[in-house]
């Protein structure tokens, strides 16, 4: 019996130390889930701080970066605007000087206009004065036809000279 009551101490023994570690068992278990808890609300809440302050630099940086892009680009389209502002007074002055030199042809042209008619009107007139020339030459030309020439004057002359002399002889 001494065993049978050792035995059974024995196994009350384990019973209770069985128990005893189930106990600690949960209770490890219940704390071990409460700091796991604890711990990722923890972190949680540290990551959300971390990513909002995170966020907040970045909003602010890009702040910064969208500021000094805005300055740089104002600045690069005011030189862009000057720039195109001096070429196009250049351009306008050139467009003055070509409008000031087309006016000076325009005029120039008139008067080459002016003296091509009247060349063109005395081309005209020389024309009919050379119509009316060869007119009168043709008529000469016919009235010759009819006339003596020189060399047959002067032989007539000569006859005739010497017919005079046969005469009053």
């Amino acid at each position: 019996m001494k065993k049978e009551i050792k035995k059974m101490a024995k196994t009350k023994a384990d019973s209770s130390i069985r128990r005893l570690f189930e106990e600690f068992d949960k209770k490890t278990e219940k704390r071990t889930l409460e700091i796991s808890q604890d711990s990722e609300k923890r972190f949680e809440k540290r990551m959300l701080e971390i990513s909002q302050g995170s966020e907040k630099r970045f909003e602010k940086r890009m702040l910064e970066i969208s500021h000094e892009s805005e300055k740089k680009f104002e600045r690069y389209v005011g030189s862009l605007s000057e720039e195109f502002q001096s070429r196009l007074s250049a351009v306008a002055e050139s467009v003055t000087g070509l409008s000031e030199k087309i006016d000076a042809l325009t005029v120039r042209l008139d008067k080459v206009e002016n003296t091509l008619n009247s060349h063109t009107e005395m081309i005209g007139n020389i024309m009919e004065n050379v119509e009316m020339m060869k007119s009168d030459i043709h008529a000469i030309k016919n009235e010759l036809k009819q006339k003596v020439s020189y060399d047959e004057f002067t032989k007539l002359e000569e006859r005739v000279v010497h017919l005079e002399e046969k005469i009053l002889r």
